[in-house]
């Protein structure tokens, strides 16, 4: 939520185009923005989704404000709602507004499943190759390891030890 994921793929393959999203106007996202010269990265302050429309966005500007969501837990205690737009994958892909990927990271407290879902045509053209995802139990891993199996992904597979769930899938077909 604060670009370092971009940031680090961006200056390890150069050449790369990174697109980030976060819908969140209390994230310090100045990094990513197109003024600043050292970073070019497509940034767009939107959440991805299953459909288009306008949801409610619960946000923590205190401690990690990574973990604002969609989708509000009811462990945690949010400081403040407000409306975001959402936009799918295939909607931004289809209106050129943002390139078909060869790599998708995800890590969105729990809407990863819909963000997918908001990707169906994404996930069906062959360019796409690596899914890198937090989920956020072992059922939605199951879910979406499911779904992806649709689409020619292998069954996702956990990256390292520090987190159960954060998990990649890779194109077989």
């Amino acid at each position: 939520n604060t670009g370092y994921h971009s940031i680090i793929i961006k200056n390890s393959i150069p050449s790369t185009q990174v697109v980030s999203f976060e819908p969140n106007p209390e994230t310090p996202f100045d990094k990513l923005k197109p003024e600043n010269k050292w970073f070019d990265c497509l940034s767009l302050p939107i959440a991805l989704g299953a459909e288009i429309g306008v949801e409610t966005l619960h946000v923590i500007v205190g401690g990690n404000s990574g973990l604002t969501t969609l989708k509000p837990n009811s462990f945690l205690n949010y400081d403040s709602k407000l409306d975001t737009i959402v936009l799918t994958g295939d909607f931004l892909v289809e209106n050129s507004l943002a390139p078909s990927p060869h790599t998708i990271k995800i890590d969105v407290e729990g809407s990863e499943f819909d963000v997918l879902k908001g990707m169906s045509g994404i996930l069906q053209n062959g360019s796409l190759r690596t899914i890198i995802f937090e989920a956020l139990d072992s059922q939605s891993l199951r879910e979406i390891g499911k779904y992806l199996e649709h689409f020619y992904f292998t069954t996702p597979a956990p990256l390292g030890h520090a987190h159960n769930f954060i998990s990649k899938s890779q194109r077989v077909k």
